[in-house]
């Protein structure tokens, strides 16, 4: 809990004057006088802002002030550097600390209190949640299958198991492998560069291609070098 309590004046953390005379054990009016003599100082730190309290019966309603940041510490110069008045300074930045976080954290939108405006908030959260979790799955599918080791391995251990069997060797069958699997009538680059949702498409491609080969029945139509 802290020392002072600090309230908010225009969106500023502020400290009442007269919690500030009751942390210092002082008498309220002693520290609206030092708010008087030292007017024009304090008033170069902000705004000085004096509140009327309300109070109930008879009497003249009583003044006090909410002092800024750096009215509360410039009045603390102004007091004999006990240990009272040390615990209050450490304890008034702790305090104006803790205002400053709790504002810069987001305030969450208020709730409807219509139970139909409530679950059609929902349903939009959901829908926008299903939205972005098929457009992470799309860049996933999407991606080259060099961003997933084991997938590169498996296609290049086809690639190679094919290689042995096809009549140009190394060069024919990552050939015949890359247009396959080109997109827009461009081959690929690179074997790595196929996108990782033709990945079982591209394997049994391969197996395919491998058995033929292998039992002399070409399926594919091989284009001269």
């Amino acid at each position: 809990m802290d020392i002072v309590p600090i309230t908010t004046l225009r969106g500023e953390p502020r400290a009442s004057s007269k919690d500030l005379a009751a942390a210092l054990a002082n008498q309220h009016k002693n520290v609206m006088s030092l708010l008087s003599d030292y007017r024009t100082e304090f008033e170069a730190l902000g705004i000085l802002a004096f509140q009327t309290e309300e109070i109930a019966g008879r009497g003249q309603p009583a003044k006090y002030a909410l002092l800024n940041e750096n009215q509360c510490h410039f009045l603390l110069t102004l007091v004999r550097n006990t240990d009272t008045v040390v615990r209050l300074k450490l304890g008034l930045v702790q305090a104006f600390a803790r205002a400053r976080e709790l504002a810069a954290q987001p305030v969450p939108p208020a709730l409807p209190s219509d139970p139909i405006e409530l679950l059609a908030l929902s349903l939009q959260g959901l829908q926008q949640h299903r939205q972005q979790l098929a457009a992470i799955e799309q860049r996933l599918d999407t991606a080259p299958i060099r961003v997933d080791s084991q997938k590169r391995a498996r296609v290049h251990a086809g690639c190679q198991a094919f290689s042995k069997v096809h009549p140009r060797g190394y060069s024919g069958a990552y050939r015949a492998f890359k247009e396959a699997f080109g997109f827009a009538g461009a081959p690929l680059a690179a074997y790595d560069d196929l996108p990782q949702h033709r990945f079982d498409e591209a394997l049994t491609w391969l197996e395919v291609q491998t058995r033929t080969f292998s039992a002399q029945r070409p399926l594919l139509d091989e284009a001269s070098d």
